[in-house]
């Protein structure tokens, strides 16, 4: 499926038979303002969102199981697991520069960081990912998961840098959309983000008893929700090894195109049947317990790691795909 880009003229075009539209609807000619509405909607081209979640740079795993200078040269001393981890993120966004369709954007469900104070190669490596990605002119998307959340508030978040490389970083206490702030050097992708908000919720604003009320899509916008926490009813601890703090279903009820959640390392979790929110899932399995069963069984919800390939159109329900190596 190849994405065409939205013209100069045809931007214009649109933009006028949305004031029609509106004059329409005040006028009480609700049926008329709504054909021409969907002449805008079908006029936009799709939007291709590549959904990443609970990364965990900077995880060590079991100390004892450090990489020699014959296995890996480059890292030898390094933890084996901080390394898969580096190396699992290299392999899935390696070819997003050149991938086809063209990625638009990337977003990141909290926990990019193992720890509230990260190690240096957990910074190091993070600069590296998002100024890769930024420099493939994608625009990135991160909240904080509970691993960023520290105890004490005035610690700040360890993604705060992130900002000074472009990215669009949420991690305060409260909800925030991003529209119509993106800014791309291709005027195609540029033309595909117009209609794109992203609605952020980030652990922190979790805590407590928060009002939800005002969280619900944009009319007009392909709305995409970006939340770390768990989905009221799933009880399990967290990987911290408390209850998580907990996102209302009927938040989720709410007509999103698509919901980007973090928290859950099972890969495409999804927490409630007909809606279209999934967990992406860890990268790399981070504990005995989400390894892979051998012998393979074919129901083992750790069988697959990975992100997630999400094809966005106004109007039309999310395609949602797994995402390994290959991204075509």
């Amino acid at each position: 499926m190849a994405f065409i880009a939205m013209s100069d003229s045809v931007q214009s075009s649109n933009r006028k038979l949305s004031d029609e539209a509106k004059q329409l609807e005040k006028a009480g000619q609700f049926a008329e303002a709504a054909d021409l509405y969907k002449q805008v909607h079908d006029s936009y081209p799709g939007i291709r969102l590549i959904h990443f979640a609970d990364i965990h740079l900077g995880f060590t795993g079991p100390t004892n199981l450090v990489l020699t200078k014959a296995e890996n040269a480059g890292a030898a001393g390094r933890y084996v697991r901080e390394v898969d981890i580096e190396e699992s993120v290299k392999r899935m966004t390696r070819d997003l520069g050149h991938a086809q369709p063209a990625v638009d954007m990337v977003v990141i469900a909290g926990d990019l960081f193992h720890r509230s104070v990260p190690y240096p190669h957990a910074i190091s490596f993070a600069a590296k990912m998002i100024r890769l990605l930024r420099n493939y002119d994608i625009p990135v998307v991160i909240i904080d998961g509970n691993h960023e959340t520290a105890s004490i508030l005035l610690m700040g978040s360890p993604t705060a840098f992130l900002r000074e490389l472009n990215a669009h970083v949420i991690n305060g206490s409260s909800y925030k959309v991003l529209r119509d702030c993106w800014s791309c050097r291709s005027s195609e992708r540029q033309a595909r983000l117009s209609k794109l908000a992203v609605h952020a919720l980030p652990y922190r604003a979790l805590r407590g008893s928060p009002d939800f009320t005002g969280i619900h899509p944009i009319p007009g916008y392909i709305n995409v929700l970006l939340a770390h926490g768990r989905v009221s009813g799933m009880n399990q601890l967290n990987s911290l090894h408390h209850t998580a703090y907990t996102i209302p279903p009927d938040v989720l009820l709410r007509g999103w195109d698509y919901v980007a959640l973090g928290d859950w390392h099972i890969h495409r979790y999804q927490p409630l049947k007909n809606v279209p929110a999934f967990y992406a899932g860890s990268l790399e399995a981070l504990n005995f317990g989400e390894a892979v069963t051998y012998p393979l069984r074919s129901n083992d919800a750790y069988a697959l790691h990975g992100a997630l390939d999400v094809r966005l159109h106004l109007g039309k329900p999310a395609d949602v795909r797994s995402l390994g190596g290959s991204l075509k």
